[in-house]
């Protein structure tokens, strides 16, 4: 009897010990997956961050020089305007040029 009750509980303790070992095994894949996944999220941030760097980068650049060309249209909007409104006097003091 003191034989049977030794032999179920080092069957039980042998079943304990493969379970802990099949529950340890599966938490160091868990681990390694998830070692995995943060590495590759890391080369991801980084990678985004390139991208975001090279697009603020762009947009500074396009931004300057959309605004320099909207300078540069507006003073000529202002220069033609200016030609015609001189134009528009000069026919107000000398009158129209053609008789009718």
């Amino acid at each position: 009897m003191l034989q049977a009750t030794a032999n179920d509980r080092a069957d039980r303790l042998a079943t304990e010990a493969k379970r802990l070992h099949d529950e340890l095994s599966l938490e160091q894949s868990n681990y390694r997956n998830a070692e995995s996944l943060r590495k590759q999220l890391e080369i991801e941030i980084r990678e985004i961050s390139v991208r975001l760097e090279e697009a603020e980068a762009f947009a500074a650049r396009e931004g300057k020089r959309i605004i320099a060309k909207l300078q540069s249209r507006v003073r000529q909007l202002i220069a033609t305007s200016a030609l015609t409104c001189a134009a528009g006097s000069s026919i107000i003091a000398y009158g129209p040029l053609v008789d009718p």
